[in-house]
């Protein structure tokens, strides 16, 4: 499996792939009458097998890693999620990310003649609160698997949006067992519908394609990714709109910034921000 990573990436991941899903839905599958909105509201043992299954993805990579390159590759994998000497500019675009795409969607809805209500600015500590414990569920379990190890493996040969596409599709229906959740899921939470599940698809494929693309100057920073998924996650700054009809979340939150998402991709694309291929330094 050493040279795999360069003659046979697609079928590297792949590997990834079944391994990851298979230790998340071990972990999620017993437990999805028990998954609850609120973490805090769940059995202790049914949140340890969902955090357990969050770091599927992460696991499966450092088991490749080894199978691959021995401790060494594993080292080098491990080594991306602390590389914070990168450019100050992708910290800011990293944390950026999600208010800019969550106020989109808020600026398209108002535009088509809805009332967002009053900016509720004391939710600020809500704000805050949610961006620390937004770390714990989603970048720190499993960004070491996507964007540490699954995007290098296909980066060098398939470029940002091939890679975005296939990275961001894996990561939305690893989530499956999730939507099966009797009261929802805290991760993928909300009712399962067609266009739920295609605004999901797309919102997740528009991320990792921005995040391909960041990464690809950001030197692979493993970091940069996490303060993306943590933003996201978090809510960013949704909370100011609290007075939104809850009739209308959805649509605010969750299909709108699609959108929005897209038009930040096309105008990377218009200015030639995310031409090109990835550099050197994000090689896997």
């Amino acid at each position: 499996m050493q040279n795999w990573k360069t003659e046979r990436p697609l079928l590297l991941v792949l590997i990834f792939t079944a391994l990851a899903y298979g230790w998340s839905w071990f972990c999620w599958w017993p437990i999805l009458d028990d998954i609850k909105p609120n973490l805090l509201s769940m059995d202790p043992i049914a949140i340890m097998r969902m955090l357990a299954g969050g770091f599927g993805p992460s696991a499966a990579a450092i088991l490749l890693s080894l199978l691959t390159g021995g401790p060494r590759e594993a080292g080098a994998l491990l080594s991306r999620l602390v590389r914070w000497k990168v450019g100050a500019v992708w910290y800011l675009l990293a944390v950026l990310f999600a208010p800019v795409v969550i106020l989109g969607g808020v600026g398209i809805y108002a535009a088509l003649g809805h009332d967002v209500g009053a900016i509720r600015w004391d939710h600020w500590w809500i704000i805050a609160a949610f961006y620390g414990v937004a770390l714990f569920l989603g970048p720190l379990l499993e960004e070491t698997g996507w964007r540490g190890f699954a995007q290098p493996v296909l980066f060098n040969r398939y470029g940002i949006f091939v890679t975005g596409a296939i990275v961001g599709t894996i990561w939305t229906y690893w989530h499956a067992p999730l939507w099966l959740a009797k009261d929802g899921s805290s991760l993928s939470g909300g009712d399962f519908t067609a266009i739920g599940l295609a605004c999901y698809w797309l919102f997740l494929v528009g991320q990792s394609i921005f995040v391909a693309w960041l990464l690809s100057k950001a030197r692979g920073s493993v970091l940069i990714a996490m303060l993306v998924h943590q933003g996201m996650n978090a809510g960013a700054i949704g909370w100011l709109f609290y007075d939104i009809a809850v009739g209308d979340k959805s649509l605010a939150f969750e299909q709108l910034p699609v959108v929005a998402i897209w038009a930040v991709i096309g105008l990377g694309l218009v200015f030639g921000a995310m031409r090109g291929r990835v550099s050197p330094d994000t090689a896997a």
